[in-house]
């Protein structure tokens, strides 16, 4: 694992993946031979050379830095050998050593100390709370750490002592019906809760939520007969307006929180069923969704991504207003994809 003290130097723009369900920013490197050199999204992808930078050092494992801030994999450090470090996303998937995946890399924003909102709050930089808002319509949206002022945002404890965003789920809604679900699988004590992790596209959820909820969406268009596409999707053919056909999916959470997901939004199922229960930036497009570290708080509103919210500096008590761009007080850039997250969804879930 290697370094950089200083922004701009050795390097220029990248393009990475905001993810909630993890934690280390990092960035496909020179020498790399199976990284993308080039992206969907019409964007220059960019491998970082530490040979080329003259603030980039080695972390070694002895270092405390790898030791206090990453989740080190390696249990028989020798002096000078390479920092290594695990890390696990939301789905239960994980990566050590160097990672390789689409776009330059991962802007990883979970609650463990190695994740950079943590590092800058340790440095006393920001607070531990961000926002981000995914337009599902136009694309692109809006990222600010801080606390947002406007739009107000209603919240949700996050269930102590999990690694990552796990929120209590406590029903689900299919139109004006409630599903039939023994109260077990709610059980934030049991069950984790809900993932929050704008790293994944879809929803995942167990196949005795799963099966149900099809079911009860299915009520809306009962002729209709399912075909199966790339192995894995069960997909519907329909030649009108989805939100006019099918019914609205409301998710309750503990403060008589909803959120609710519009056909539009809804999901898909991969073969082989998720003990868990996920909700992907699908199912986050069109909310101003935030987290707060700092009182161990999720929350989010229905939002025009595509306009502007208010956020306060916490140093001056000024208030600023982000516009429908992804930035941050510390000018961290990042483009989101729908297909990009497909593909790591893909290899995540395989």
């Amino acid at each position: 694992m290697e370094k950089e003290d200083e922004k701009g130097r050795g390097g220029g723009d990248y393009h990475v993946q905001v993810d909630t369900g993890s934690d280390l920013l990092w960035v496909n490197c020179a020498g790399c031979a199976n990284c993308p050199r080039n992206s969907d999204l019409g964007i220059s992808l960019m491998l970082y050379n530490p040979k080329s930078s003259s603030s980039s050092k080695m972390i070694t494992c002895d270092q405390d830095f790898c030791t206090s801030t990453l989740d080190s994999s390696n249990n028989e450090c020798i002096v000078g050998m390479r920092c290594s470090y695990l890390v696990k996303y939301g789905d239960g998937s994980s990566t050590t050593g160097s990672t390789q995946q689409a776009l330059d890399g991962i802007l990883g924003l979970g609650q463990a100390n190695s994740s950079i909102i943590s590092q800058l709050a340790m440095a006393k930089k920001v607070k531990k709370t961000f926002s981000h808002c995914l337009s599902g319509s136009t694309g692109g949206g809006i990222f600010a750490i801080g606390e947002v002022v406007e739009p107000k945002v209603n919240t949700t404890p996050i269930i102590p002592k999990e690694t990552h965003f796990n929120i209590e789920l406590k029903a689900i809604e299919v139109g004006d019906e409630f599903l039939r679900l023994p109260r077990d699988i709610y059980d934030g004590r049991t069950r984790r809760g809900a993932i929050i992790d704008s790293g994944t596209t879809l929803a995942y959820f167990p196949n005795e939520i799963y099966n149900q909820l099809m079911r009860s969406i299915m009520v809306a268009q009962p002729n209709m007969k399912p075909h199966i596409v790339d192995h894995q999707f069960k997909c519907y053919k329909y030649l009108g307006d989805v939100d006019d056909g099918f019914p609205v999916v409301t998710f309750h959470f503990t403060n008589t929180l909803p959120m609710k997901v519009y056909p539009h939004q809804y999901l898909f199922q991969v073969q082989d069923g998720k003990d868990v229960i996920l909700l992907g930036d699908l199912v986050l497009t069109d909310k101003l969704v935030t987290y707060n570290m700092e009182d161990q708080t999720v929350g989010w509103t229905e939002y025009n991504c595509s306009s502007s919210i208010k956020v306060k500096d916490e140093e001056t008590g000024m208030v600023y207003e982000r516009l429908d761009k992804f930035l941050t007080e510390s000018e961290i850039s990042f483009a989101a994809s729908v297909v990009e997250n497909r593909r790591r969804d893909a290899q995540k879930y395989a």
